[in-house]
């Protein structure tokens, strides 16, 4: 039976490590499940933003080419 008091100080540190590691592993998928919602809003923006520039250069355009030709 020796060699069972050899394996009680190994595995309270393996269940140590594993529930540090769990902690870790749960902070960081916090942390990203906040940039996700960071970059859907960005991405929301810009696609807003692409799409007012769009418009802006569309009317632009129309308004040069219509000069242009004198009509």
């Amino acid at each position: 039976m020796a060699g069972n008091d050899g394996c009680t100080e190994p595995c309270l540190t393996l269940r140590r490590l594993s529930g540090r590691c769990e902690e870790y592993r749960s902070r960081n998928e916090e942390r990203l499940r906040c940039s996700e919602v960071s970059l859907a809003t960005i991405n929301a923006k810009l696609n807003w933003l692409i799409g007012l520039l769009s418009a802006l250069g569309t009317a632009g355009l129309a308004t040069i080419l219509k000069l242009a030709a004198g009509i």
